[in-house]
């Protein structure tokens, strides 16, 4: 599959960023992780949309805007399905995780390598989160090694760029 043009230099980092800061949110408050979730989602579309539009054109555009809209419909579900009972606040703040990690990871397959690595990270931490007791130090250390993984990344990628 080609390889998009849109720029992918802090967006990677951002996004793991903004996940763990809502893991500790969602651990220390489920009902306010709820609404950063969601803003979340509002602002990676946002920006993946404004990053196909410098880079890509106006056709991806409508191609990332319709992607992220589809997840965000899928998370208001979630609420809406806590807000009926069907789901208690932990389930709903895992399953909108879980969104998250789906969207990122599908929209990285079109988009970057690097994204679709980071969104199969929140798929791997959203499994550590639901299944290991003591998932603090388990997600705690995966999220800095890719961190530090990203970080290389960026680094040889400059280098690269110098050099050539």
């Amino acid at each position: 599959m080609e390889e998009r043009q849109t720029r992918h230099w802090f967006s990677p980092i951002l996004i793991l960023v903004l996940s763990i800061i809502g893991v500790v949110i969602t651990e220390v408050s489920v009902e306010t992780s709820i609404y950063y979730w969601m803003g979340i989602f509002v602002f990676l579309a946002i920006l993946f949309t404004f990053l196909a539009l410098k880079s890509d054109g106006k056709v991806y555009v409508m191609h990332h805007a319709g992607h992220w809209i589809g997840g965000f419909t899928a998370l208001v579900m979630v609420y809406l399905f806590m807000d009926a009972g069907r789901l208690d606040p932990s389930q709903g703040a895992l399953v909108s995780f879980l969104i998250l990690a789906l969207t990122v990871f599908t929209d990285g397959l079109r988009l970057h390598y690097r994204y679709a690595f980071v969104g199969f990270y929140l798929f791997v931490a959203v499994g550590i989160i639901a299944f290991v007791e003591a998932f603090v130090w388990w997600f705690l250390v995966l999220s800095l090694v890719v961190i530090g993984l990203e970080v290389a990344l960026i680094m040889q990628a400059k280098k690269d760029k110098t050099t050539s």
